[in-house]
């Protein structure tokens, strides 16, 4: 996507003067549209910028600060500073920027500040010098550090300006337009940080279809009747609760997924060389039982067509011995982390930074899952089966939980980064935009309510669906089975003398097996067992 700096932003509307066609006859007076509108935001400059009395302003200069630390707001040296949010504020008031464009600036400005403090408290002064470089762009859409520090920011953060603070402004000078009440106000707050919307830069696609739509929302709730927009309300408001309630769910999901996967991998230290020792003898005994039948009803068949056509009904037992061969791996990386006190990224355990690890992997899998679950892809129709075949793997690929994962106790990240940039280049190579999920231009109120309300009963039906999804994994045989054994040390002791008994008889009745198998097809026949 295409982003910017805050500052970059607001060298771009000031370049816009001259065809700003909101710019009041007083304001065309003081700086007709010739005027080189940047240079005059310094509060020291002999014609600085102001909020003119004749228009209803205080008669102050826009910005408090001077020439020389206005130049720092771009910098990218060590001496770089950040644009005051009240400065900001009143910068878009004097350009006459709606209430849509001024939230979004003060969000990216906010985050800037939130993301260097947050980088600085991490010791991270290589990503701060990268960060205020023309490579930001490509740094900040695929570092890491950046995802999580993105992903805890919220507005108002460092004692700065909070979301009923800027609205407040707003309403007392009368810039509010469209937005009657803070919720509405609150509802567009929660669109611009949908996909982070609010880093894109001011002519990107994304930002350009966003602002589009949402100023067809604002005349529609002008014209519309007080009935009609009380249901207008009630619906972005239902369709917010929903969204928290599913974002909470998935949350839940994959904590359930490690829990799982958690008994699995302490299975398999415990009992994992016994249960392996098992399947493989009765994949054996499945295999010489099967090929002695075969062999014995059509004596033509050659030794290694029997082996295809037995081999074709063991695919079960060989994805379980496959299966606990993975959590016998998971459980000996467990150990070892667990030993080693790793963190994700490899050093001591630091709680701070596993939890905003654990963040950016929570994001990056509900980000997945919009873009590849069955029923959560809007485009998903418009795929060709084969593409729709691999985003259904790539769904299925996100849901397991890796041997990396269960030694972190977390999401890898780079695993979940690849899959999303593989998802992307599906959907770019099908020529298709990723989904924003924003409703119809072509929307009357009416309809637009409709949609909110279908989206919102949608995203309902998923929480239904993934609660189903839960309850069935919670009650998988294997799992509870798995989960009693390793309850107790007793029960431990108990399940592997049973396993023991069960290999003892498996041997037993092997050998017979064995000793017939080589008399049908000789002392030189391909080895049966695994």
């Amino acid at each position: 996507m295409a982003m910017s700096l805050a500052f970059d932003d607001l060298r771009y509307y000031s370049d816009q003067w001259a065809d700003n066609q909101n710019i009041t006859p007083a304001q065309r007076q003081h700086w007709p549209p010739e005027t080189k509108l940047f240079e005059h935001w310094p509060s020291n400059h002999p014609n600085t910028a102001r909020l003119l009395l004749e228009d209803g302003g205080d008669g102050e200069p826009v910005f408090h600060i001077k020439t020389r630390a206005l130049q720092a707001c771009g910098w990218n040296g060590d001496n770089h500073r950040f644009l005051d949010d009240m400065d900001l504020l009143r910068a878009c008031r004097f350009l006459h920027l709606t209430p849509e464009r001024t939230l979004l600036l003060l969000m990216k400005a906010q985050c800037e500040r939130h993301y260097y403090d947050a980088a600085q408290l991490a010791g991270e002064t290589q990503l701060l010098k990268q960060y205020k470089t023309e490579d930001y762009q490509d740094f900040a859409a695929s570092r890491n550090q950046w995802q999580g520090y993105k992903q805890g920011f919220y507005l108002g953060y460092g004692k700065r300006l909070a979301l009923d603070e800027i609205y407040d402004y707003l309403k007392q000078e009368n810039c509010h337009i469209g937005y009657d009440d803070l919720d509405l106000f609150e509802s567009l707050y929660h669109d611009a940080r949908f996909q982070s919307r609010f880093l894109y830069s001011p002519t990107a696609p994304e930002i350009t279809r966003f602002l589009v739509n949402k100023d067809a929302e604002t005349q529609k709730r002008l014209l519309a009747n007080d009935a009609e927009r009380q249901r207008h309300w009630i619906a972005r408001h239902h369709l917010r609760v929903c969204e928290q309630d599913i974002t909470q769910v998935l949350w839940e999901q994959d904590e359930q997924r490690f829990a799982i996967a958690k008994v699995h991998a302490d299975y398999a230290i415990a009992l994992g060389a016994e249960e392996l020792q098992r399947l493989q003898l009765l994949l054996e005994r499945e295999r010489l039982s099967r090929a002695i039948a075969l062999k014995e009803a059509q004596p033509e068949l050659t030794q290694e067509n029997i082996h295809l056509q037995v081999e074709q009904h063991l695919a079960t037992l060989l994805t379980a011995i496959d299966q606990q061969q993975m959590w016998i791996l998971q459980g000996h990386a467990l150990q070892i982390c667990s030993l080693g006190g790793l963190s994700p990224i490899g050093g001591p355990i630091d709680p701070g930074a596993i939890e905003t690890y654990q963040q950016q992997s929570r994001q990056l899998i509900r980000e997945l899952r919009k873009l590849t679950h069955p029923d959560g892809t809007p485009l998903g129709r418009r795929f060709t089966p084969q593409q729709k075949q691999e985003l259904d793997a790539f769904f299925d690929h996100i849901m397991s939980i890796s041997r990396e994962d269960i030694c972190l106790g977390n999401r890898t990240l780079e695993r979940l980064q690849r899959l999303k940039a593989q998802i992307l280049e599906l959907y770019s190579q099908e020529g298709l935009e990723v989904p924003i999920l924003l409703p119809p231009e072509d929307l009357s109120f009416s309809e637009l309510c409709t949609w909110l309300e279908e989206r919102a009963a949608q995203i309902k039906k998923d929480i239904s669906r993934i609660k189903d999804e839960m309850l069935h994994a919670n009650n998988n045989p294997q799992y509870q089975e798995q989960l009693g054994v390793i309850a107790s040390e007793a029960n431990i002791k108990y399940a592997r003398t049973i396993l023991e008994q069960e290999i003892a008889t498996l041997e037993a009745e092997l050998q017979p097996l064995r000793e017939h198998y080589a008399r049908l097809f000789g002392d030189n026949a391909l080895p049966c067992a695994i």
